[in-house]
């Protein structure tokens, strides 16, 4: 008996014989019956379809638009960042963002949350050199600190 392989599932031969429908950006999907079955493959072909156009963003639920957050995701994905910088710098970058995104204001409120057009020019002055003593202070490097404001600037 040949093996049927269908794009996007998964099997797993234990006592149930499962197969998973997975496609990259969707949730995970158990189909039922055995591959090449009447209605395992309707089940399939409905899956295809309902997932074939769009697929979900990472992060874009939970970062209203106009909100640092957003910013920083849509300048990850943006082909600036991607294609434009070598993955080291990527790899250096992204870290540093996620680290501001998730950086507390003194009232409480992460950055990420804060809205792009209600910042001021004095509260990033301050909370900069705020964070640059902070990160002198427990930077296990001056090179790591630089870095860190370096790229808070640019980006």
């Amino acid at each position: 008996m040949a093996k049927l392989q269908l794009d996007y599932v998964n099997s797993f031969y234990d006592a149930r014989g499962r197969h998973v429908f997975r496609r990259k950006g969707h949730k995970k999907l158990t189909i039922k019956g055995r591959p090449g079955d009447a209605e395992f493959m309707a089940h399939y072909h409905e899956l295809l379809a309902s997932t074939g156009t769009a697929l979900s963003e990472i992060g874009t639920s939970r970062a209203p638009a106009g909100t640092v957050d957003h910013a920083v995701i849509a300048f990850l994905k943006h082909e600036d960042f991607t294609k434009a910088l070598s993955k080291a710098t990527q790899n250096t970058w992204r870290p540093i963002l996620s680290r501001f995104r998730e950086f507390t204001t003194p009232s409480g409120h992460r950055y990420g949350e804060n809205r792009i057009a209600t910042i001021q020019k004095k509260n990033i002055v301050s909370s900069s050199m705020a964070r640059r003593r902070a990160l002198r202070k427990t930077s296990s490097s001056q090179f790591a600190a630089s870095s860190v404001l370096r790229a808070r600037r640019v980006g």
